[in-house]
């Protein structure tokens, strides 16, 4: 019988691709920044099909929230070809970037690319990181983080909270 491993955005995301942006920054220069990171990490083989998949196929999902609504967390899968592994990449902005709903403010924003044959993988993730920030004391915790070491550290906090009081998840 195999070892069932619990999947944490940690495991995926690394201190270089976590963004803490003090003030307001549109929503595309994160993104752009965020993909660099993704980029520079060595986990895209055609950096110009991972741009265009980014901005032209790209839907962000919104994890489910506490009745306290918050601050606004939202996921962008990127499921592509052109990514050799799958890596995460994360932006807290307590000031918020406007979405494209302009009554919408997005402060952490988490950008998850997968190879093409790992969507499975990448769709478990997203679950996974729906679970994570769907306290609103959790997103709180991430927007309020003035550092990437202190996302870091709000992130490992958060996923030993949920993986005490929950189920184990297979990869």
């Amino acid at each position: 019988m195999s070892a069932v491993r619990r999947l944490r955005l940690t495991d995926y995301l690394a201190e270089p691709r976590i963004f803490c942006s003090p003030g307001r920054v549109p929503l595309i220069k994160i993104l752009l920044s965020m993909a660099e990171a993704v980029v520079a990490a060595g986990s895209i083989r055609s950096p110009l099909e991972y741009y265009n998949e980014l901005a032209n196929r790209c839907s962000p999902a919104t994890p489910p929230s506490d009745p306290d609504p918050g601050p606004l967390a939202k996921i962008y899968p990127v499921c592509s070809a052109s990514v050799s592994k799958l890596t995460a990449a994360l932006a807290v902005c307590p000031e918020g970037v406007r979405s494209k709903d302009p009554q919408e403010t997005v402060h952490a924003l988490v950008l998850l690319s997968a190879p093409a044959n790992a969507e499975s993988l990448c769709t478990a993730l997203g679950a996974h990181l729906g679970r994570l920030l769907k306290p609103a004391a959790h997103r709180r915790a991430l927007v309020e983080s003035t550092s990437p070491a202190a996302a870091w550290s709000a992130l490992v906090l958060m996923e030993s909270e949920l993986t005490s009081s929950s189920p184990a998840l297979s990869p």
